[in-house]
């Protein structure tokens, strides 16, 4: 293969502090075997290590053929995605965390799919990897029932809303997708979960793989990560975006499971919020209740029955913030014991992707 091959995909990398693993991230694309159909744009969101030295000595070893390098300022993941769709020139167009890889076949599997542009959107499921890039489990995003090439009808997108996994990384999209701008303006946490749905609705067609082509990387075991007021609410001002969709239309349902399942996580961020008042954050998912059940009222008559109701939320909130609360003198021993033996790196102060504070499987991205 040659520098002449059309490109066909752009990999989006936002990149902070993750000097320890960047350079494996930018090797597991450029060393798949269709590199000359990729594009790759990486951006350094003011780290204050040395990611930028290690990302820029791989751009120069690859001599300009693939990696864009470019700088922005440590506004989270989703404002990284923004500053790298802004140079994206390729039909298609996927993100991947600067610590996580892409798995050896991916270029493989994905390219063959994009030659013809008949998908709008292609998704795949996780490969959940050790700091050593060992496999640990996959994580299964994509149905057998929902596996090969269908349109974006009510059945996919009700699927999508109930599996609920919004996660930028594991699909690959037209670029046309993303415009206009889907991402939220400023910074936000837990961006993709206000932008990935919107950007599966405008679809018309999707490829589903059972295979594992993301390795996202597992770091600081097994146990949750504290989360922040400003976590839940950032999740509430999603919620709000998410019910002003909701106007009698075809799609009602779609919007009202989204939010649902939005709702269910926040609450388990929410239960491992520390250092705050634990009432400003039931009062924010109050706020969130109460605006579901106002617009359910709304919902024209045969849609309601079928938008199942909240119930009784706060009882699950307590049982999980005493569990997540029972863990913190093993999640202490686990940062002291990383940090002695020089192995905790970036860890505790990445910004969060979206899922990774779910409980469903252990440590994993999934609700």
């Amino acid at each position: 293969m040659n520098g002449s091959q059309v490109r066909l995909l752009t990999v989006v990398i936002p990149a902070y502090n993750v000097e320890s693993c960047i350079e494996e991230s930018l090797n597991s694309v450029l060393s798949q075997r269709w590199i000359d159909s990729i594009d790759i744009a990486v951006i350094d969101q003011g780290s204050t290590d040395s990611t930028y030295a290690a990302a820029s000595a791989v751009a120069e070893r690859d001599r300009g053929e693939h990696i864009r390098l470019l700088r922005a300022s440590n506004r989270g993941f989703g404002e990284g995605c923004k500053v790298g769709l802004s140079v994206v020139k390729t039909p298609y167009v996927t993100f991947l965390d600067g610590h996580d890889i892409h798995m050896p076949d991916f270029s493989d599997v994905i390219v063959p799919l994009l030659t013809d542009q008949k998908w709008d959107v292609i998704e795949y499921d996780v490969a959940m990897i050790s700091d050593a890039g060992q496999v640990l489990e996959r994580i299964k995003l994509v149905r057998e029932a929902r596996a090969g090439g269908h349109a974006v009808d009510d059945a996919a997108l009700m699927n999508f809303a109930q599996r609920s996994h919004a996660f930028a990384w594991a699909r690959t999209y037209k670029t046309a997708l993303f415009q206009p701008d889907p991402f939220p303006a400023g910074a936000r946490h837990h961006e993709e979960e206000a932008v990935v749905p919107s950007v599966y609705a405008r679809a018309l067609s999707v490829y589903g793989l059972r295979k594992g082509l993301v390795g996202y990387r597992r770091r600081g075991g097994r146990f949750a990560q504290a989360s922040s007021v400003q976590d839940v609410r950032d999740l509430a001002i999603t919620g709000d975006e998410i019910l002003t969709r909701c106007k009698g239309g075809e799609h009602d349902e779609f919007w009202m499971t989204v939010f649902r399942n939005l709702f269910r996580r926040t609450c388990r961020v929410a239960a491992r919020v520390e250092g705050a008042p634990f009432g400003a954050v039931l009062s924010l998912l109050d706020h969130m209740a109460t605006n579901y059940r106002r617009t359910r009222v709304r919902l024209p008559g045969p849609v309601r029955p079928r938008v199942e109701r909240l119930g009784r939320f706060r009882l699950g909130v307590y049982m999980n913030r005493a569990a997540y609360l029972a863990t913190q003198p093993v999640r202490k021993a686990v940062r002291r014991y990383r940090h002695r033996h020089g192995e905790a790196g970036p860890a505790m102060d990445r910004y969060r992707l979206p899922g990774s504070d779910t409980a469903a499987e252990p440590n994993s991205k999934t609700d």
